[in-house]
């Protein structure tokens, strides 16, 4: 959809926006935010079972765990740690995750399906701010 119309509206609202609030010249408070999101399911590659056995026996759970990340960077490339937002409604459903292996300053969260949502985003941006 590399559409030179689109493209050239674009970059003309962005480059008003920049002047506007006077930001073309301080890309240290120019962030782009993304999120992606990962479901933790064990799928074995190989099983092992004695030879001349009827019934396989696989153990995986039925649950898929789904994790959202969010990840930030400036244009300077300054980057902010994760935010991990898991799927609960209850403070600390994220406990059930190995936190503590996490790089320090990580963000964990938790919403009702597990996704990023606009009050979350605000919270991740609040570690954005100098």
């Amino acid at each position: 959809m590399v559409n030179p119309v689109v493209l050239h509206r674009y970059f003309t609202g962005l480059n008003e926006l920049l002047t506007e609030t006077d930001i073309s010249n301080k890309q240290s408070v120019i962030w782009n935010c993304d999120e992606t999101g990962k479901q933790f399911e064990h799928f074995p590659v190989k099983i092992l079972v004695p030879k001349g056995a009827r019934s396989l026996v696989e153990r995986t759970t039925a649950n898929k765990i789904n994790v959202t990340i969010m990840t930030c960077v400036n244009a300077i490339g300054n980057v902010m740690l994760p935010m991990f937002v898991v799927k609960g409604t209850l403070l600390g459903h994220y406990m059930g995750f190995n936190t503590e292996a996490a790089s320090e300053g990580c963000m964990w969260a938790d919403q009702e399906k597990g996704w990023m949502n606009d009050v979350l985003g605000e919270i991740g941006s609040e570690h954005l701010r100098p």
